[in-house]
């Protein structure tokens, strides 16, 4: 994958997620980098999975799946209740 110019390499990217103002890219080692409006420091590196959402349109967080099957949305660590 490319920045804009599309001569710029993203490093090692394969995916990217696209939110409101805001891109997360998930590289092959399972770091996650995000920039724009979702731009965080969120301190996991063993991502797996990537999405964003958002509970209404100004307010955006990455979401994503981390090996150890944690769900994370933005900073929080999220427990699905599937009843």
């Amino acid at each position: 994958m490319t920045i804009q110019d599309g001569v710029t390499p993203l490093p090692d990217v394969t995916t990217i997620e696209a939110g409101n103002g805001g891109f997360c890219g998930l590289r092959s080692n399972g770091n996650l980098w995000c920039w724009g409006a979702t731009a965080a420091n969120y301190g996991v590196v063993n991502v797996v999975a990537i999405g964003t959402t958002s509970t209404n349109t100004d307010t955006l967080a990455p979401r994503f799946l981390t090996s150890d099957g944690v769900y994370h949305s933005g900073a929080a660590t999220v427990t699905p209740n599937c009843g």
